[in-house]
């Protein structure tokens, strides 16, 4: 209750001090004059954050190392797509190479092939067959060693029964050999039985034959292909394609230039003949890739997914910031055009200076023909916006203590004059017509009206004010400068400062489509 006592006591004194000072200011050579007041309106009212930057992009520098220049596609200023063949390199001694490594893979091959071969041949042996159609008599057993010409089986055909036309009848034995020398390991028929020609009669197995060849010349056949592919990897790097879509900035090379050392190792695990650096390029490093032009083995493509625009934000204004808002772009190189975008990414790293954190703040150019890399813009990112509220301008509202308040212009104030004698009536006029409001967003020159107004109510203003000056050629009357404390808060009176990316000044836009009436 002490408080709300001591407002009103302080607002008592206020219009006191407001009148008397109202009539103390008015000229000798005027006895009355017009009291300035606005009026409240419907209107839209935006608040922005402006800064300056430099247009940057997708830069790519592509450094080209070793080889000769065979061909060149393309000249500086042409537009390129991604996977477009830009360069084509030479170099003999990959060729040469080449050739080497070819030849060591197929001897390689060869020697597989034919271990193969021998190895499967052998395999097969192990197997021993019946020649003919019969019966079978065995002549060994399980777990008996065998060597070649050994003979281990008897198939005797009976001539009467048998298939050639012609043979006298009888039997007749043919005598089934090893081949190889081994141990038999399995007998699949027993004597007596009748077999088909082709029909495995005897397994054997030997300790003599291994795939430890074979598998030796797989290493021998990987190693040379692999050898092979990384010369042939290096010679396919030679031809040097577009990493992006874009525009070729700077291109310093012409076909037969000679490149790097001019020198290759297969082993070397440096397989590429060319590197491509990417990465959004800040526009201070301009300069550096003046440096890149400068080397006759560089180019710079610029890529066309759109420019960017860098700011520094300082800690107090980096909350209002977020991701998708609005961005309105000029430059003095076009005048009189605006161009587009949105805040694209906002980091969480600061960056100290003075003890003052700031924060980097990415802008996405919308795509124009008429922007170039490195133009100077002008920023204003919408950080706030509301439509169809009611607005007053900022000059008419005025604080105590943490609470705006207005004074509303009347008729009775009207034909007041403004002589000493009517002093007292005038404070009375004010003192009555005090009207505590709540406000909403703001920018320089409007103010949204939350509650405590209505749409057409007037409202006085300061005479200090443009508004009051503009509208009332005779300075005497009220001024609001004797306030006990100062007009509406705007936390604006911030000083701009640069950084690096872009600089950054703290203001408000007046974006309104709407404002007051003045009178």
């Amino acid at each position: 209750m002490k408080r709300k006592y001591a407002y009103v006591i302080v607002a008592i004194l206020l219009i006191a001090g407001i009148a008397t000072f109202y009539f103390l200011n008015k000229t000798k050579t005027s006895t009355s004059s017009q009291i300035p007041y606005v009026t409240v309106t419907r209107g839209n009212i935006s608040m922005t954050i402006t800064g300056t930057g430099n247009l940057t992009g997708d830069v790519r520098a592509i450094t080209l190392k070793n080889g000769v220049v065979k061909k060149v596609y393309f000249n500086v200023g042409d537009s390129v797509k991604k996977g477009d063949l830009l360069y084509e390199l030479e170099d003999d001694n990959l060729n040469n190479q080449l050739e080497q490594a070819k030849l060591n893979l197929d001897l390689a091959t060869q020697q597989l092939n034919q271990d193969t071969k021998n190895y499967n041949s052998a395999v097969a042996k192990l197997s021993i067959t019946s020649p003919v159609d019969g019966v079978v008599e065995i002549l060994v057993k399980e777990g008996q060693d065998v060597t070649p010409g050994m003979p281990v089986a008897v198939v005797n055909v009976n001539k009467s029964n048998g298939s050639e036309e012609g043979q006298p009848s009888g039997n007749s034995g043919t005598n089934v050999t090893a081949q190889v020398s081994g141990t038999v390991e399995k007998i699949y028929v027993s004597s007596g039985q009748n077999v088909r020609k082709g029909e495995v009669l005897i397994k054997l197995s030997s300790s003599n034959i291994s795939d430890a060849q074979i598998q030796s010349d797989k290493i021998k056949v990987m190693q040379a292909q692999n050898n092979y592919n990384q010369i042939l990897k290096q010679i396919e790097s030679l031809k040097i394609y577009s990493p992006i879509d874009g525009k070729i900035l700077s291109q310093n090379i012409k076909e037969g230039d000679v490149l790097g050392n001019f020198s290759s190792n297969a082993g070397n695990n440096n397989l590429n003949a060319s590197y491509v650096q990417t990465g959004f390029v800040p526009v201070l490093d301009i300069t550096q890739l003046s440096s890149y032009e400068s080397q006759p083995d560089t180019a710079v493509i610029v890529g066309n997914s759109g420019y960017i625009v860098n700011l520094s934000v300082d800690e107090t204004d980096i909350k209002n910031i977020k991701i998708g808002q609005k961005v309105q772009l000029t430059t003095d190189d076009l005048p009189g055009k605006v161009f587009s975008g949105t805040v694209s990414q906002v980091s969480q790293l600061p960056t100290i200076q003075n003890g003052v954190a700031s924060y980097n703040v990415t802008i996405q150019v919308d795509p124009s023909e008429d922007l170039m890399l490195g133009m100077s813009m002008d920023v204003a990112i919408t950080v706030a916006e509301k439509n169809d509220v009611l607005l007053l301008p900022i000059q008419a509202v005025q604080t105590l203590g943490n609470r705006q308040y207005v004074i509303l212009y009347t008729d009775d104030m009207k034909n007041q004059n403004l002589s000493d004698a009517n002093a007292n009536n005038m404070r009375n006029l004010f003192r009555n017509n005090i009207r505590f409001i709540e406000t909403g967003i703001h920018n320089n020159n409007f103010v949204e009206i939350v509650s405590g107004l209505q749409e057409g109510d007037r409202v006085l203003i300061p005479l200090n004010s443009s508004l009051a000056n503009s509208n009332n050629r005779n300075p005497q009357g009220f001024n609001f400068m004797m306030r006990p404390q100062g007009g509406f808060n705007r936390n604006t009176e911030r000083p701009s400062g640069s950084f690096q990316g872009g600089s950054f000044n703290r203001s408000w836009q007046n974006n309104s489509s709407s404002g007051g009436n003045n009178r």
